[in-house]
């Protein structure tokens, strides 16, 4: 048996172009495919609009990325207009801070100073 890998994780989001922005020119990741208003993916993140009623259920999801440095990330980040409610500090044996997306789903960086 081959063991399994993780290829991608696919969250639902209220507005695809408004997550592309987000990602793209706030946080510097790369498209990697879309179909416009339905799905933006981006390395091992996808996207996709949701087709439920109601609110999102965003509750549960925190997205972890890792930096080279937390604080260049964190500054680079403020200078991008991200809300970023905490200064960075030490958690976990090492530097991270967190924030949200447009749609509420948590974010965490983590790394070295």
């Amino acid at each position: 048996n081959a063991p399994l890998a993780a290829r991608h994780i696919h969250i639902w989001v209220a507005d695809v172009a408004r997550t592309k922005a987000f990602y793209s020119a706030k946080l510097g990741l790369k498209v990697t495919n879309e179909r416009a208003g339905e799905v933006v993916e981006f390395p091992g993140l996808w996207f996709g609009r949701w087709k439920g009623t109601g609110a999102i259920p965003t509750g549960g999801i925190t997205i972890g990325m890792g930096a080279k440095s937390v604080q260049a990330t964190s500054d680079a980040l403020k200078k991008n207009g991200v809300n970023l409610p905490k200064p960075p500090g030490e958690a976990h044996g090492e530097w991270a801070f967190s924030f949200s997306d447009p749609d509420g789903y948590a974010i965490e960086v983590e790394g070295p100073k």
